[in-house]
């Protein structure tokens, strides 16, 4: 009798982790899209989608090859972008000779897409696209 109720313990316990795991119980939402900026695929950046209301916490990603995604939190969001661009190649410690060698990047967008972004995106189960065509 007890390996029995032990079994029905487990299964139900089973049934349980099923449920939450299929209702995405962490109530995020993922959302992905592309980013380019006048006209070509954003390679290398970051974006971040902030609550509009201070409420949630701010998620952000990088932006790889001109795609992104991300899990959010529902609501109205800003949306901020930022680009980078190779601006020469270096040792990460300069006078090492072992040491790798990088890309040292530069910003590029203007600060209409980040510091001073007005771009929303209203995070609801209705979408998971969220892409942005942004103009010099």
């Amino acid at each position: 009798m007890c390996a029995h109720i032990q079994r029905v313990v487990m299964v139900g316990m089973l049934c349980a982790a099923l449920l939450l795991a299929g209702c995405g119980g962490d109530g995020l939402l993922d959302i992905a899209g592309q980013v380019t900026y006048d006209g070509k695929p954003i390679e290398n950046g970051t974006i971040d989608f902030v609550s509009i209301d201070g409420q949630s916490p701010t998620a952000g990603c990088l932006i790889e090859g001109g795609r992104y995604s991300l899990r959010v939190t529902p609501g109205k969001k800003h949306v901020k972008i930022q680009g980078y661009r190779e601006v020469s190649r270096g040792r990460v410690i300069e006078f090492d000779p072992d040491s790798p060698v990088v890309a040292k990047t530069e910003p590029f967008m203007p600060e209409k897409y980040n510091t001073a972004s007005q771009l929303t995106f209203d995070a609801d189960r209705s979408t998971s696209t969220a892409d942005f065509d942004l103009p010099p």
